[in-house]
């Protein structure tokens, strides 16, 4: 596999889709161990503080093994998962990975006072205003995942529109518009019913089953600072996770 220098701007970003992909072709070719540190900075025109860095979230989220004295190996059991609950993985690829089409409908976009809690977490003024967007991601015709997202308004350049909102991907809108690149969430779980979703959306009529999983938290970029705040409820009779668990 060819290596090729990445635009600094979202650097770890695109060394960390990089490298994931040179991590499966390795797999495929029954390679357990990765190169040296040194070694990948070289190929991708990087800082080996980068490379570390990248490979301390692929470590997070179980691709990876280090082993102090060893190196760093691939962790083949992860790449059996077909579903990675990944602040980067699109609710769209989720979808896909479970073996449904999927189509996602904007259901509302509008801007919105700061809640109490965000304001205190992004450390913004109580007067100022969040960007709410609310979408429903369908697995073939069955509503399977609603996500909630506050962005505060400062972070962005220039407002999206709704179009832009409709015909991009999230993570897209958010880079476009805000150079903005989520990294990595720290995300509460919790059992909840149908109608408890009441309490954050008049959308929950639109949910076929009666239980689901309602995931809330933070998502952070490269530089550890607060970019968003979402709340997801996914349908589990059509979605199953796997979770791969570290305890270095």
């Amino acid at each position: 596999m060819d290596f090729q220098p990445v635009v600094k701007r979202t650097l770890c970003h695109d060394v960390k889709k990089i490298l994931k992909e040179y991590i499966y072709t390795l797999n495929e070719k029954s390679v357990e161990k990765l190169p040296a540190e040194s070694v990948m900075a070289e190929k991708f025109g990087v800082s080996r503080v980068t490379i570390r860095r990248v490979l301390d979230d692929l470590e997070q989220e179980g691709l990876v093994i280090r082993i102090h004295g060893r190196g760093t190996f691939i962790n083949k059991a992860a790449l059996q998962i077909n579903v990675n609950l990944s602040v980067a993985n699109e609710f769209c690829k989720i979808i896909e990975q479970s073996g449904y089409p999927a189509k996602v409908q904007l259901l509302d976009v509008k801007r919105e006072p700061i809640p109490s809690y965000m304001a205190e977490i992004f450390q913004l003024d109580p007067d100022s205003s969040v960007i709410t967007v609310e979408q429903l991601h369908y697995a073939d015709c069955h509503p399977t995942i609603l996500s909630i997202d506050r962005i505060p308004e400062s972070f962005f350049a220039t407002l999206p529109s709704r179009t832009d909102w409709e015909q991009n991907s999230f993570f897209t809108v958010l880079y476009q518009f805000g150079g903005l690149v989520a990294s990595r969430a720290r995300t509460e779980y919790q059992a909840v019913t149908k109608e408890e979703m009441r309490i954050d959306t008049s959308a929950y009529v639109l949910m076929e089953n009666e239980a689901l999983l309602r995931t809330s938290g933070i998502a952070y970029d490269q530089d550890n600072h607060p970019i968003l705040h979402g709340i997801v409820y996914y349908d589990t009779h059509y979605i199953r996770f796997n979770l791969m668990r570290s305890y270095a």
